[in-house]
């Protein structure tokens, strides 16, 4: 009498004799050990882990034969957004990668000082506006600029010109690499 089979045991049967190519394997781990950086990136931006444990953590990653710190950057570099916090980040960039973050800060701090002076400068725009038409002044006024499709098409263009200084610093971050 003859075996019955699982699907699994059919399945195992015949692609037994398929494998992966080295390529394929390195590929694999280069995508386990990215996916774990990710995790490790996270949980430091969560402050679960602090720049020691994160020191840690890279140190074991090492050991699995590629060098994390391409990759590492690659991850820091993409988490990077014009309109974000994100000091925790240079600081890893900084501390663990070593490169130079000076344009990358330079250019945020750039955005930031923009969208401050262009929130005064339409802040007293619209003071101006509700004590000329209706009389309204006085420090309790506050103007809801959210509301206004001139202030949000302004923030926009402010931020898509400084974002696409920030990406093109980031790609150059990523050349050196």
């Amino acid at each position: 009498m003859s075996e019955i089979k699982s699907t699994l045991e059919l399945v195992m049967e015949k692609t037994q004799h398929l494998g992966m190519t080295e390529a394929e394997k390195n590929r694999e781990k280069n995508n386990q050990v990215r996916k774990q950086l990710r995790v490790v990136v996270q949980k430091y931006l969560d402050e679960y882990l602090n720049q020691n444990m994160v020191g840690k953590e890279l140190n074991r990653l090492s050991g699995s034969g590629i060098n994390i710190f391409p990759l590492l950057t690659q991850e820091l570099l993409e988490r990077i957004q014009i309109d974000r916090e994100n000091s925790q980040i240079i600081q890893l960039l900084n501390h663990f990668c070593g490169i130079s973050t000076n344009k990358l800060v330079s250019i945020i701090d750039d955005y930031h000082q923009s969208f401050q002076k262009a929130r005064q400068q339409k802040t007293a725009e619209q003071k101006d506006y509700l004590l000329k038409n209706y009389k309204i002044s006085g420090t309790a006024v506050v103007p809801l600029m959210d509301f206004d499709p001139q202030w949000k098409q302004q923030v926009s263009d402010l931020q898509e010109n400084h974002r696409k200084f920030l990406e093109s610093e980031k790609q150059n971050l990523v050349g050196l690499l």
